[in-house]
């Protein structure tokens, strides 16, 4: 079977309650079953889309642009709104993707899926990388939900929900997908059990009071600040340390992109940064950003040093400097101390669960730490690519 590995924009649809609808008016689902295919063949082909496969009630397509693949989504719901309406949920991402004869594959198809599973009816549903695409089309708009921990995907994806006429923005409270699940969702489910739900209620009330009172004029989510992370220069002097200075700029974005008043770049936007000579204001208007986070690693056997300084790109000046220095096994919290010391030199006030989000440690063992890494660098140079 042949085989070939291409960079696209994936695309999930989805109707919501079609197995229900079969069971109770079967000609009735007929006709929304012919208008989503009819819809589905036409506007895909229109944006040069590809359709991969129908899936019981879903479609899988490909783009080779995620900008046509947003369009494509917008017109499609709009179509789906018109009588006889058809309630389809979508979902669109971008990455490295095998297609064989009859399927793709790929991680990135997988997490195309998670994010479908978020959206609610009317709503189209994007990931970062597909977001970073958009910033220079000022017809397309989009709104940030939350950035969200998916079953089986071993990275945190930040959330976006394209904002259109007639088209749904999302409530977080209305999202119920394929995550892993929350230490607080689990306690809401005893809360009322136990004696501690009045006392955290009471406690969630004042402090949203104390922040509303103290931040009636912050950024509000329409003006949120904009922020690149560049790769941080190595200062090792072993022969693989470029691995875990790349992985430290990872999970330094990854740790930013928690904190909702913050926009953070995608890491394949920021790694082609690295070893470039560009000005840092060169930098910030290539990727439309306000702020630029640089710094330096040094790791020598056990210990780990991170110096890393916040420049305002609009007038090349520093707002923030520190450096940070602990035991290898202390790397995660070394990053959330970076993550919490930014958002206040930007004067970002963190909420409770950003808060904990920031200081949910993955791992206290350096040897995974840096075993994880090793896979991860192996796969983002195409160690995994199939010939």
């Amino acid at each position: 079977m042949s085989q070939n590995r291409q960079l696209s924009a994936i695309m999930f649809t989805d109707i919501e309650g079609y197995t229900a609808m079969m069971q109770f008016d079967e000609r009735q689902a007929i006709v929304i079953r012919d208008k989503h295919r009819s819809v589905i063949n036409s506007v895909t082909s229109k944006y040069d889309g590809e359709l991969v496969q129908y899936y019981g009630d879903g479609t899988l397509s490909t783009f080779k642009s995620s900008v046509e693949a947003v369009h494509c989504a917008i017109e499609m719901q709009r179509a789906f709104m018109e009588e006889p309406s058809i309630p389809v949920r979508i979902g669109i991402h971008v990455g490295d993707i095998i297609v064989t004869e009859s399927d793709i594959i790929g991680d990135a198809v997988n997490i195309t899926s998670r994010i479908e599973s978020l959206a609610v009816v009317g709503s189209v549903l994007i990931s970062d990388k597909v977001n970073d695409a958009l910033r220079n089309q000022n017809d397309l708009k989009t709104v940030f939900l939350d950035t969200f921990d998916f079953k089986n995907v071993n990275k945190t994806i930040p959330v976006f929900a394209v904002q259109s006429d007639g088209l749904i923005i999302p409530k977080l409270e209305e999202i119920n997908g394929k995550t892993k699940p929350k230490e607080s969702d689990i306690f809401k489910k005893y809360r009322k059990k136990t004696a501690y739900a009045f006392s955290f209620l009471v406690i969630v009330i004042i402090a949203l009071s104390l922040y509303m009172s103290m931040n009636s004029d912050v950024i509000g989510s329409d003006d949120k600040l904009t922020l690149a992370v560049i790769p941080f220069d190595d200062l090792n002097a072993e022969i693989e340390s470029g691995m875990f200075t790349d992985g430290v700029t990872e999970d330094i974005i990854i740790h930013l992109s928690k904190i909702q008043n913050l926009q953070v770049t995608s890491r394949a936007s920021a790694m082609q940064y690295k070893g470039s000579d560009k000005s840092i204001s060169d930098i910030a208007d290539e990727l439309s950003v306000d702020y630029i986070l640089e710094g330096s690693v040094r790791k020598h056997n056990d210990k780990v040093r991170i110096n890393a300084q916040l420049v305002d790109a609009k007038n090349n000046k520093s707002l923030w400097a520190d450096s940070y220095t602990n035991i290898l096994d202390k790397i995660f919290q070394i990053q959330t101390d970076v993550s919490k010391d930014i958002a206040k030199a930007l004067e970002i006030t963190l909420s409770v669960n950003e808060q904990s989000r920031l200081e949910n440690l993955p791992t206290k063992n350096s040897e995974a730490y840096m075993a994880y890494k090793q896979g991860q660098m192996f796969l983002n140079r195409g160690g995994g690519k199939v010939d």
